[in-house]
């Protein structure tokens, strides 16, 4: 498929409605914490005692469930793993149609049409499975070990899948015919490796990549994007002279830079769940030092927006070549760095695709990583392949001065309210150093900006940038805090009663010790999960 169809078939997909997300947390009254929940299970009889070979005997099995926990039936529902029976040691095999005491019945229908519907069982279950005498197996007692396969869950949370194991014993006769030997059935595949089926899954599928490429196109005007877009836009003015090839290319490595950002961020989403680690998207914002580094540069972007120093200052003969001869790399280079910026951002539509992606294996999170990548970069894309889009862009003039240091307080607003983000994951503590170590950083920068430019001589650009750089790796290691706040620390106490919900939520602060007083008291609780990006 060419890469216009696909373009097509993105943008003509329709929005779906994401499913509503209910959570709960804390145990029902009664409930037995995870660590003392434990199946138990035995042997209550085996009819008949006695077998030939070939011939099937039923095993009686009573399994007792803790108390506010359950396991699911033997037949499969929309929800939860069955209850299954395998032998693990002696002669025998499992037969079909396990047989089991009668379950309980859920079934609820969500507003959006879903219905969710199994059996389970609670206090003590009852289970006949059928049991076959096997080749091999002499005449006399024979022992067996069968392994309950099982799931253990509670309304509000599950145990990983396992098994307990039972014994019993079987007298095998002599005589009888070996049973003809059966093909072992094949597991059912994951749901996350399962492909679409059907029409209706094919077009909710490019439906989710749809809702990824147009909440990328829409990134371009959210608040955390538009400050770095409008430095593109300032580039751009000024090329409106150049050549259209130059244009076409600029706009392919603004592309290119995007992508590689992106695919980069999918990189280290697939290695991080393949070790166990849950992300989503702009995970990477739940690291202070990223946060910190990301807060300078644009920092420092601002500062030179702002007349502190100038940017072709560092390296200006080098950089004016590297843009005469390779200008690639500098949009290369914006498209990186726009990405970089973008990620923390969830525009309309982006948080359901990318949501859905995250549910897919690694394909599915480049994909639609790639697809919001592409919405992203699309308006320069179409500028630089549209020639004629150029005429709408202002003409160069003395108002670019002034806009300049418009941009520059606008990216020190960017600035401020990542340092909001720092504050909540530092605490007070964290946010006085970072805003100690910008000072230092500031300084270096007016020092760089007084005796580090071009026309001053190379001993004092050379010292310049290294009082610069050394002030601020002695700022960062006096002051920077990195350590995250202790949640709860200091924190009001729980409140239970007395509380008014006739206006708004009277939202307590998280700590560990307020959700293990809900658990103590036997009351359901709510967690609101959230971030500052």
């Amino acid at each position: 498929m060419s890469p216009l169809v696909m373009t097509l078939r993105i943008l003509a997909a329709t929005l779906l409605l994401a499913l509503p997300l209910r959570a709960q947390i804390g145990d029902p009254p009664g409930e037995v914490p995870a660590e003392l929940a434990v199946l138990q299970g035995r042997v209550a009889g085996v009819e008949p005692a006695r077998a030939k070979l070939g011939e099937t005997v039923v095993v009686k099995i009573e399994v007792e469930i803790p108390e506010g926990w359950h396991i699911y039936s033997v037949k499969k529902g929309t929800t939860g793993i069955p209850t299954a029976f395998r032998v693990t040691a002696g002669t025998f095999r499992a037969g079909e149609g396990v047989k089991e005491s009668e379950p309980h019945y859920h079934k609820e229908t969500y507003e959006n049409g879903v219905v969710e519907e199994y059996a389970y069982h609670e206090g003590t279950a009852t289970f006949e499975v059928p049991l076959v005498v096997t080749e091999g197996a002499k005449p006399g007692p024979a022992k067996f070990t069968l392994a309950v396969h099982h799931m253990l869950c509670t309304m509000s949370t599950c145990l990983e899948e396992g098994d307990i194991g039972v014994q019993g014993q079987v007298t095998v006769l002599e005589g009888g015919t070996a049973p003809p030997p059966v093909e072992p059935k094949k597991p059912d595949p994951p749901p996350a490796a399962a492909k679409p089926a059907g029409p209706a899954a094919d077009a909710s599928f490019m439906a989710m990549l749809g809702l990824a490429f147009v909440g990328g196109l829409l990134l371009n005007v959210m608040p955390c994007v538009l400050p770095v877009l409008t430095l593109k836009l300032f580039s751009l003015v000024g090329q409106k002279h150049v050549t259209p090839g130059t244009r076409r290319v600029a706009a392919l490595a603004y592309t290119a830079g995007v992508l590689l950002c992106l695919n980069a961020l999918a990189v280290a989403v697939v290695v991080l769940r393949a070790l166990g680690k849950e992300v989503g998207w702009g995970f990477q914002f739940q690291s202070t030092p990223f946060v910190m580094a990301l807060t300078t540069i644009i920092f420092v972007f601002a500062l030179s927006l702002l007349g502190v120093f100038e940017v072709p200052a560092m390296g200006a003969g080098i950089a004016s070549q590297a843009t005469r001869k390779h200008g690639w790399i500098g949009h290369l280079m914006t498209g990186l760095f726009v990405t970089v910026v973008a990620t923390p951002c969830t525009a309309p539509f982006l948080s359901t695709g990318i949501g859905f992606a995250f549910t897919l294996p690694g394909w599915g999170v480049f994909l639609f990583l790639s697809a919001a990548g592409l919405g992203l970069a699309l308006p320069f894309l179409v500028i630089g392949w549209v020639p004629a889009l150029f005429r709408f862009l202002p003409k160069p003039g003395a108002w670019l001065g002034p806009f300049q240091k418009v941009m520059g307080f606008i990216l020190i607003g960017t600035a401020v309210w990542l340092i909001d983000t720092i504050a909540t994951q530092t605490g007070p503590d964290g946010v006085i150093g970072f805003l100690a170590f910008l000072t230092a950083v500031s300084f270096g920068a007016w020092v760089y900006g007084q005796w580090g430019s071009d026309i001053a001589p190379p001993r004092s650009r050379l010292l310049a940038i290294g009082f610069a750089i050394a002030i601020s790796v002695v700022a960062g290691k006096r002051f920077l805090v990195t350590k995250a706040a202790e949640a709860g620390a200091g924190g009001a106490a729980l409140k239970t009663e007395g509380l008014d919900f006739a206006r708004e939520i009277p939202w307590q602060p998280f700590s560990e010790e307020n959700v293990a007083a809900l658990r103590k008291a036997g009351k359901p609780g709510f967690i609101d999960f959230t971030a500052d990006w």
